[in-house]
C-alpha cells in the first residue's frame, strides 16, 4: 500500500477509480448557507418629485453662473442634501459644512434644490454658460 495515497478517489475491486464527489458537499454547504441566510434588502426609497419638492421650497432670488466643466461653490447654511432637475447640464454636491459644490457640465439651465437643517429646502437657479 502506498504511503500516499488519493483521497478524492476510492478504488474497486476493477482497479478502477471514482471520485467522492460526496467530499464536496460540506464545502458547497458551507458557502451556499450564508447566501441563503442573507436578508433581502429593502427596495429604495422612491425618489421625491422634484416638482413637488419645488412648489414648496423657498425660492431664492440670485442665479448662480457657471462655465461649463468649471465648478462654484455657494454657501447655503445647514445644507445636508442636493438635488437637480437637470442632471446633464449640472452635478450639486454638498462639500464641507455649508458649502455646496455646483459643477457646470454643458450649456443649458437647471434648478437645484438644497433641503436644509430644521427648515423648508432651498431652490436656486442655476445657469451654465461661457
Amino acid at each position: 500500500m502506498p504511503l500516499l495515497a488519493n483521497a478524492a478517489s476510492v478504488s474497486s475491486p476493477s482497479g478502477f477509480t471514482r471520485p467522492r464527489r460526496w467530499l464536496w458537499v460540506p464545502l458547497v454547504v458551507a458557502l451556499a448557507a450564508p447566501a441563503s441566510l442573507a436578508q433581502a434588502t429593502p427596495p429604495p426609497a422612491p425618489e421625491v418629485d422634484f416638482v413637488k419638492e419645488a412648489e414648496r421650497a423657498e425660492s431664492t432670488s440670485e442665479v448662480v453662473r457657471v462655465a461649463p466643466e468649471h465648478q462654484t461653490a455657494i454657501t447655503v447654511h445647514g445644507a445636508e442634501r442636493v438635488r437637480v432637475d437637470s442632471s446633464e447640464v449640472v452635478e450639486a454636491a454638498v462639500g464641507e459644512p455649508d458649502q455646496v459644490v455646483v459643477q457646470g457640465l454643458r450649456r443649458g439651465r437647471a434648478r437645484l434644490l438644497v433641503w436644509r437643517a430644521g427648515t423648508r429646502p432651498l431652490l436656486v437657479r442655476v445657469e451654465v454658460g461661457p
